[in-house]
């Protein structure tokens, strides 16, 4: 069975709040404190707030998990929708068949630019055609 291992990024918190003595030349074994109580506290309250917010982000993963996972089970397959871009939905493709694609595709973009351009710089009739009622002519 294939397994997935999912990390978020943004919610880690690291703080230095103390440190063990040197046991070779310490007296006593216990912890020296580095931080204030109030300092204490106040990682604690982030930590809380992190750890809340990891378990909504959980939460909303779990759901779309199971959204997509029901999905294909009827046979709808939204799974494919999400991890492939929509112009990526190409079989497997040997490397000269996808060079042959490639060039298809890019003949069809230059023919239809050179169509946008000869569009764009043909003269209309209405360019032709001169209206020579306006013009004065002077002998």
């Amino acid at each position: 069975m294939p397994m997935a291992g999912i990390r978020c990024q943004g919610l880690a918190l690291e703080a230095i709040i103390g440190m063990l003595p040197d046991t070779n030349e310490a007296v006593d074994d216990s912890p020296e404190v580095l931080v204030t109580e109030e300092y204490l506290r106040t990682l604690v309250a982030i930590s809380n707030e992190r750890f809340a917010e990891n378990s909504s982000r959980t939460e909303k993963f779990r759901k779309r998990l199971l959204d997509l996972c029901q999905a294909d089970a009827c046979g709808t397959s939204q799974l494919d929708e999400v991890s492939q871009p929509k112009a990526r939905k190409v079989a497997f493709e040997d490397a000269k068949t996808r060079q042959e694609r490639k060039k298809a595709e890019g003949m069809t973009r230059r023919h239809a630019l050179q169509q946008k351009h000869e569009k764009q710089s043909a003269p209309s009739q209405e360019d032709e055609e001169l209206d020579l009622s306006s013009l004065i002519f002077m002998s």
